[in-house]
């Protein structure tokens, strides 16, 4: 569609007008875009999960590896970043292995706020709490269920699995593979 905007001239000697074009991109063009730029209802669209929660019993359908923390750990790569077009990822991470029901409220708050914990802990190299670490463990779980001969899954849930948690006993810090 086309949108219309005009300067009310106070700014400017004379009234301003820019157009600009949205152009609606194709499904064959949306699933050639790279997957860190992908937003929700995108996904959906390539992708369509198996499974719904129910707004009866306040319930969703939430991700063990989500596309938040699969994003962040392909952002937070160190060396040349691949592109990755979307279907390679996508049609995993929303296959039923990874999509379990749970209630509403913690999908949207808890697991979001530990998966954010998470990438932070993961880009400055620090320990996770328990808490942190029982979530990156349910990811990590999520992860080697459904990579398969994915590359890049695999590499995310390697990075996940090798992260330490902070347990507060002495001698070597557990891994999250390890719990």
């Amino acid at each position: 569609f086309d949108a219309w905007f005009e300067s009310p001239g106070a700014e400017t000697p004379f009234p301003v007008v820019i157009k600009v074009q949205f152009k609606k991109m194709s499904d064959c063009e949306q699933k050639q875009k790279p997957y860190t730029v992908l937003r929700r209802k995108e996904i959906e669209k390539i992708a369509p999960t198996g499974k719904r929660g129910s707004l009866e019993d306040k319930t969703d359908a939430g991700h063990k590896l989500s596309h938040e923390l699969t994003k962040g750990f392909l952002a937070h790569t160190p060396g040349p970043k691949a592109t990755v077009t979307a279907p390679d990822i996508v049609e995993k991470l929303q296959s039923p292995g990874n999509i379990r029901i749970k209630s509403a409220d913690g999908n949207r708050k808890t697991d979001r706020k530990n998966d954010a914990a998470i990438l932070d802990k993961y880009v400055v190299g620090e320990k996770l709490t328990p808490e942190e670490a029982r979530r990156a463990k349910q990811a990590f779980i999520g992860g080697k269920t459904v990579s398969g001969d994915n590359a890049t899954l695999q590499g995310v849930t390697e990075k996940l699995g090798e992260m330490e948690v902070r347990t507060g006993k002495p001698g070597r810090p557990q891994k999250v593979k390890n719990m």
